[in-house]
């Protein structure tokens, strides 16, 4: 029981073949560095120093839709998304704790930082209002069935299974 203190000890326990080790932990050497542009509202990070191996295993799940010089990353589609994800924080994690950890964002992350009102390009449209990232649910037509003596509700075909995928 962990609440209880006196259950936290181990006694009587023998161990055959106990030798203490002095472990060491050895962390390669990374060439990725990490930055915080100040030209850019809406860039939070830039990385870069990638070799060509990292380069090929970010993008294996979705390299049709990466460029030369920007690395669109497979995040949120698919199976994949979740290899992707791991992968890039096994190799991008360290570098930005250690940027953050030196205060060198151009934003304050902290639980209690203020709130940033987010300002879209004039020509963009409203947050939320976008069909290509928000699409907008299928119509439905609600009919009363005189012979069910029920509202019935009708829909095009298959526009739920294209909406939800």
């Amino acid at each position: 029981d962990a609440l209880k203190s006196q259950l936290h000890e181990v006694k009587g326990v023998k161990l055959s073949s106990w030798s203490p080790l002095a472990l060491k932990c050895n962390v390669p050497k990374s060439e990725i560095t990490v930055s915080s542009p100040n030209e850019s509202q809406d860039t939070l990070l830039e990385i870069s120093g990638f070799s060509d191996l990292d380069i090929t295993m970010l993008s294996r799940n979705d390299a049709s839709r990466s460029s030369s010089t920007t690395l669109r990353l497979n995040v949120a589609r698919g199976q994949k998304a979740q290899q992707t994800v791991r992968l890039f924080n096994s190799l991008c994690i360290t570098p930005i704790l250690q940027h953050a950890a030196r205060g060198q964002l151009k934003y304050d992350i902290s639980p209690d930082a203020s709130w940033i009102d987010f300002v879209p390009p004039p020509n963009d449209p409203a947050v939320g209002s976008c069909d290509i990232i928000v699409p907008r649910k299928p119509a439905e037509i609600w009919e009363y069935d005189d012979e069910r003596e029920e509202w019935v509700r009708h829909t095009e075909p298959g526009a739920s299974r294209q909406y939800y995928t």
